[in-house]
């Protein structure tokens, strides 16, 4: 590996660079976290590697920063003299199976760049968003391979129960960026 990232230690400044993390109670978080200062719906999280992972609700909630969406880079990973570069994370969400809370505003999604300063753009890798079903909002949340905006059919939904997900990753060069953007703003979008 070139690079893990469990949280077990909080390596925001050093090992990542996470917008402004906050707790401002169970629903309202964007943060490392045990699962024990935050609310999940269906139950508590499981699948992940530890005793932390990065949880994010209503992140635009005014005990943070007030931004949508929030983010995790974790820049200038060296990538010299390497090739056939994958990424793989788990990522589960609170609120399913069969939950209707999420709406056409809210994904993940991580991106990544190769050898990018500045403005430079980052490639979509993998993505998760709302379910279309024919309206913008209360639908389940699931995988989003195409990072088009809606959940793929037939659904892979996202559950309290952390699975593995990752893309390929074709170019290579100096530098890896990865960047993660979560867009979740209400309660109840966990």
């Amino acid at each position: 590996d070139l690079m893990t990232e469990s949280f077990e230690t909080d390596g925001n400044g050093s090992r990542y660079i996470a917008s402004t993390p906050f707790n401002d109670g169970s629903s309202d978080h964007w943060n490392r976290t045990d699962g024990s200062d935050i609310s999940n719906i269906s139950g508590p999280y499981s699948g992940y590697q530890g005793s932390y992972f990065w949880g994010a609700e209503d992140v635009d909630d005014n005990g943070g920063n007030g931004a949508n969406p929030q983010t995790i880079l974790f820049a200038g990973i060296d990538i010299n003299a390497y090739n056939n570069l994958a990424f793989s994370g788990l990522f589960g969400a609170g609120n399913g199976p069969g939950a209707e809370d999420y709406d056409a505003a809210d994904y993940v999604k991580v991106q990544y760049r190769i050898d990018g300063t500045g403005n430079d753009p980052y490639i979509d890798g993998v993505c998760f968003a709302y379910q279309d079903n024919g309206d913008d909002f209360n639908e389940p949340f699931g995988l989003d391979a195409d990072c088009d905006g809606t959940a793929d059919d037939p659904m892979v939904e996202m559950i309290p129960a952390m699975a593995s997900f990752g893309f390929n990753i074709p170019e290579t060069g100096y530098t890896l960026d990865l960047l993660i953007s979560v867009s979740v703003n209400s309660g109840d979008e966990e």
